[in-house]
């Protein structure tokens, strides 16, 4: 077995039979012998083995025919009985405990709680090849009887020994399994012409090089041998011939060497488990103030949450009002509807900075942006919406209007007064609505969305001037007039 082979398998062989293993470098192991083990190794506790020659006397270097090697794989074969039959209940705790750590402000429930029972047959191969060394490594299988798949078993064998109950499995098909198991043993055979064949390949390269240094060598030897005599009492043409046959022999030796033969493989069947695993599957309900999700979780699988924002993995989670898993960071609650929503859906009022949903934001027409309810205004002479930082006070009708309506302190409605030709029953219906003491010889008026002024003038000076709001029929600001235009 080659090094970088041997090291896997020791790891392996270490991890089946409980020995704790301390990588120290690439090279280098700590194994910790437990107690239980420590006479089967003539007492050795714990000890550094490395896996490249070392001149540390305190570590000792591991070929596949060192003490240590050939004692754990006796310990390995002495463990393994070889054929064993049994069952297994995959439960519901770990996901179900994972799920309830992951929404920590759920109630969770487990509803249509059911159990699956599928039968597996496992089987593990050693395969010996045997060329300039020989190398050895185990492959594992694994067949479902109810899906009739075979696939190859690189799972840690300790999971899965963990919890068997031995049991004697009568209802199994054994003429079904031992074509099965010649199946198997055509792919371990697959399998051992593929690592065949990469070897084929490495050996190839040192091979190469081998050979090159020999041509090297005797290509040298060649044109010495052509400027000296011989000294072997024999004529330069036989001396020369005398190197080829050499050259050859040494060649031939390396090729036979670095030669794998699919005949010097051997396959072997070193464990067999027939398991019937019982898997429990259930729905997971989860529901907390604002939503509510539904999930299929089964023993066999491993489950994991991802927020619908990110799709990061790390919790903690919490569930929207629009039934989403998000991450609790990434979660709000809006100031309106008090519905709890993941962050792409968050605005934040231009005024007041407070959390509100994309449903519930108004979006002023001027500025465009969010605003909540109580920082929304329209105005009522454009009749668009506006943030209430938005307006201006209109000093001649004092009124407020939009920043766009009302630019500087006179609003459009007041700038566009215009002589009335006639009177029209809105005009009528508003000189109706003045008091007794307002009066005038003519009017002027201007109309803008809700809005209507009205002035009244005299002869030379302004009378009053009056705004008519049309959603209420009724007017909400007077101004009466003196001489020269002054207030009253």
């Amino acid at each position: 077995m080659e090094l970088y082979e041997l090291k896997p398998y020791i790891i392996e062989s270490c991890d089946y039979l409980g020995i704790d293993i301390k990588e120290i470098s690439s090279d280098i192991l700590l194994i910790q012998i437990p107690d239980n083990l420590k006479d089967e190794l003539n007492g050795i506790n714990n000890t550094k083995v490395s896996f490249v020659k070392t001149s540390d006397p305190n570590i000792t270097y591991l070929t596949f025919e060192s003490f240590f090697t050939q004692k754990i794989a006796q310990l390995v074969a002495d463990r393994n009985t070889g054929i064993g039959t049994g069952t297994k209940l995959l439960k519901l705790d770990a996901p179900t405990n994972y799920i309830k750590a992951q929404l920590p402000s759920c109630n969770i429930q487990l509803l249509d709680i059911s159990q699956e029972n599928t039968d597996y047959l496992f089987i593990w191969f050693k395969t010996t090849v045997r060329g300039n060394l020989v190398e050895e490594y185990l492959k594992g299988f694994k067949y479902n009887l109810k899906e009739d798949k075979v696939e190859t078993y690189n799972e840690d064998i300790n999971f899965l020994l963990e919890d068997i109950k031995d049991e004697l499995l009568l209802d199994v098909n054994e003429a079904h399994l031992d074509t099965v198991l010649r199946e198997m043993l055509s792919l371990a055979k697959e399998d051992a012409e593929i690592f065949i064949e990469k070897k084929k390949i490495e050996n190839k390269e040192i091979l190469d090089k081998e050979i090159k240094r020999i041509n090297d060598y005797y290509d040298m030897l060649y044109y010495e041998n052509q400027l000296a005599e011989s000294s072997k009492g024999v004529t330069p043409k036989e001396e020369l011939e005398l190197l080829q046959r050499e050259r050859e022999g040494l060649i031939s030796q390396q090729i036979h060497k670095y030669e794998y033969k699919s005949h010097d493989t051997t396959i072997e069947p070193i464990a067999i488990l027939m398991l019937r695993q019982t898997v429990e599957t259930a729905t997971v309900h989860a529901v907390n103030n604002y939503g509510q999700i539904s999930l299929h979780i089964n023993a066999e699988n491993t489950i994991s949450l991802e927020c619908a924002l990110t799709n990061d993995t790390n919790g903690p989670f919490t569930i929207t009002s629009d039934d989403m898993i998000v991450q609790v960071d990434n979660a709000f609650n809006c100031s309106e509807c008090n519905r709890l929503l993941d962050k792409s859906k968050e605005s934040s009022c231009k005024v007041c900075d407070q959390k509100i949903c994309n449903d519930c934001e108004e979006i002023s027409s001027l500025s465009r942006a969010s605003l909540c309810h109580d920082h929304t205004q329209r105005c009522q002479s454009c009749i668009e919406v506006v943030a209430s930082d938005e307006f201006h006070l209109c000093v001649n009708c004092n009124q407020f209007y939009c920043l766009k309506c009302n630019e500087s302190s006179l609003c459009s409605l007041c700038k566009s007064l215009q002589p009335i030709q006639g009177v029209t029953p809105q005009v009528n219906q508003i000189i109706n609505l003045l008091p007794n003491d307002f009066s005038a010889k003519k009017y002027e008026s201007s109309e803008k969305g809700n809005r209507v002024n009205l002035l009244g003038k005299g002869t030379l000076f302004k009378s009053f001037l009056i705004v008519f709001d049309k959603n209420t029929n009724t007017i909400i600001e007077k101004q009466k007039y003196g001489l020269f235009n002054k207030k009253k």
